[in-house]
């Protein structure tokens, strides 16, 4: 789950979630607010029980997270516990049909990982399918390779 940092209140949001991650299945999303994390504030957010809730290291290991969903006023209480997840390297891919008749492809690629190629592969095919004249590759969550 990457958080942005420098956010313009100064507050701890999520910048994704990871499909099938406990995260996203307890719908904690993009610019979802973690205002405290087993009951440690996120002003203490360097502290070495807040990182340890944010990056556990043991599959099993359960945290509570009082999060505030983007336009919501309440926080909500959430336990996630961490597991192996898989990631999907290629998030989203897309052709968006512009009013001029041009052809976009759209991908997400968050990870250059060994099981990346297949689902590259699918998603460039499709566009070569499609005959798309411009490409948007959206490499914003990608941690590089």
């Amino acid at each position: 789950m990457p958080l942005l940092s420098g956010t313009p209140n100064g507050r701890l949001r999520v910048a994704c979630s990871e499909l099938g991650s406990p995260a996203s299945e307890a719908h904690v999303d993009r610019g979802t607010q973690i205002v405290n994390i087993n009951s440690t504030p996120e002003a203490q957010r360097g502290s070495s029980a807040f990182l340890a809730a944010l990056y556990p290291s043991n599959s099993g290991d359960s945290n509570r997270f009082d999060v505030l969903d983007p336009g919501a006023s309440v926080t909500r209480p959430v336990t996630l516990t961490a597991r192996a997840v898989t990631g999907t390297p290629v998030l989203k891919s897309q052709i968006i049909a512009l009013p001029n008749g041009k052809k976009v492809g759209y991908m997400v690629l968050n990870d250059q990982t060994a099981n990346a190629g297949l689902p590259l592969i699918n998603a460039v095919s499709q566009f070569a399918a499609a005959a798309v004249d411009n490409l948007v590759l959206d490499m914003r969550y990608n941690g590089g390779g």
